[in-house]
């Protein structure tokens, strides 16, 4: 169990087997995500009794795609009774979530924010206490679209969408 637990940390059996979990997840995360250590600094907790459970959610190990963990620790009654930490790949769940908050701020044909976000960073803009950063909001009305759209079509006018759209990210 011990070795598919921390195999998605990149840690082979010989590493683990017999060596301390605290150690062994600090010294990973002194190698990738420092957020790690807040795994190890939980599980101390746990050992003295200051905490009886924990749920962290951490990156592990950059492969094709970065990979995430969740760490879960509970204990088992008292101090010295033991605990079980247990890990879980939520990597598919996270870029799930990604994808998801991408499509409900930005727009899907040209990748620009959307009402929404704008709406979300002008009020951040607004309410930051620090204004020493300047803001500008630019509209942008493309007349008669509406017939350049019925001329050449919805294919061709989404390409025309789309290239304003990288135009307009080149100016920002």
């Amino acid at each position: 169990a011990a070795s598919s637990m921390l195999a998605g940390m990149g840690l082979s059996d010989g590493q683990i087997v017999g060596a301390s979990y605290v150690r062994l997840v600090r010294e990973f995360a002194a190698r990738t995500e420092a957020r790690w250590n807040d795994v190890a600094d939980r599980v101390e907790q746990m050992l003295r009794g200051e905490l009886d459970e924990f749920d962290v959610e951490v990156a592990g190990v950059p492969r094709e795609r970065r990979h995430w963990h969740q760490v879960v620790g509970r204990a088992l009654g008292g101090p010295h009774a033991g605990l079980v930490i247990s890990h879980r790949d939520i990597t598919d769940r996270k870029y799930a979530e990604a994808a998801n908050l991408r499509h409900a701020l930005l727009d899907p044909l040209t990748g620009l924010a959307n009402r929404v976000q704008l709406i979300s960073e002008l009020d951040a803009a607004i309410r930051r206490p620090d204004r020493s950063d300047s803001a500008a909001v630019v509209l942008v009305g493309l007349d008669r679209f509406r017939a350049v759209n019925e001329r050449i079509g919805h294919h061709q006018a989404d390409r025309v969408l789309i290239e304003v759209g990288r135009r307009l990210q080149r100016a920002s």
